[in-house]
């Protein structure tokens, strides 16, 4: 009885709770796919009218509607809806924060984690991203998904490292160029490089190019697998979201 009583307090409060957070997050992810935040300006949206701007079945969007509120990114009054201060400052297409155009990166993360268990089963990996077998136009999509995270991040190392007492940075394995772009701003006497594999290299090179920076950041080709990817020497180099996905040969 004492057993039977033990068992019939204990919840499986913890599982629930994990199972059911997913959902924000797939929330989230079909309003960044569908652009929904670009389409609700300051006055508001009501969900019929949200519905007919975007060529959508009003029935379908108003559920994703009232989920993307119980998440807290968008606010009922009445019958229009608003974006909080955050959609708007970072999933509003015209921000210059934006971070919605990620969601091709997170989408192609998130499926491939739910191969793990398969990945560990059969010890041979499910969702391998090898370049080299991958179209440009995929290549460039992953990559430039990656670039919306890069400016904080080279703030907080900027904060953090005080990159100013140096002459010259070389970012390896810097993708789209992101990180050196900001760099670029917060640094702008700074001899900035960038050294990417050759198909990811051209896209950072055309990336800091549309941004009209290419006379102030060098994009360089190289393997970071090679004993020798780089000949200059740097007074700082970055590696970001690098090491982790480098085999063990």
């Amino acid at each position: 009885n004492s057993q039977m009583s033990k068992d019939s307090l204990i919840k499986p409060n913890l599982i629930n709770a994990l199972i059911a957070s997913v959902y924000p997050a797939f929330s989230l992810l079909a309003a960044m796919q569908l652009d929904i935040f670009s389409y609700i300006d300051s006055d508001g949206k009501e969900a019929i009218s949200l519905a007919k701007d975007m060529n959508l079945d009003p029935r379908k969007i108003e559920v994703l509607l009232y989920s993307l509120v119980s998440v807290g990114l968008l606010q009922l009054k009445g019958n229009k809806f608003y974006n909080s201060e955050e959609s708007a400052e970072f999933l509003v297409s015209s921000s210059s924060r934006f971070m919605g155009s990620s969601h091709k990166t997170y989408a192609d993360l998130w499926s491939s984690t739910l191969l793990t268990a398969k990945s560990i089963k059969e010890n041979t990996p499910q969702a391998m991203h090898d370049f080299s077998s991958m179209s440009e136009v995929k290549i460039e999509e992953f990559i430039m998904g990656l670039e919306a995270g890069a400016g904080a991040t080279a703030r907080r190392l900027q904060k953090q490292f005080n990159f100013s007492r140096f002459s010259s940075i070389l970012d390896a394995g810097g993708g789209s160029g992101g990180l050196a772009l900001e760099f670029s701003k917060l640094l702008p006497n700074i001899d900035i490089h960038v050294l990417e594999l050759p198909l990811v290299a051209k896209i950072a090179a055309r990336n800091i190019e549309r941004r009209g920076k290419s006379g102030d950041i060098t994009v360089l080709q190289g393997d970071l697998a090679k004993k020798k990817c780089a000949t200059n020497a740097y007074d700082a180099v970055i590696l970001r979201s690098v090491i982790q996905v480098v085999g063990p040969k």
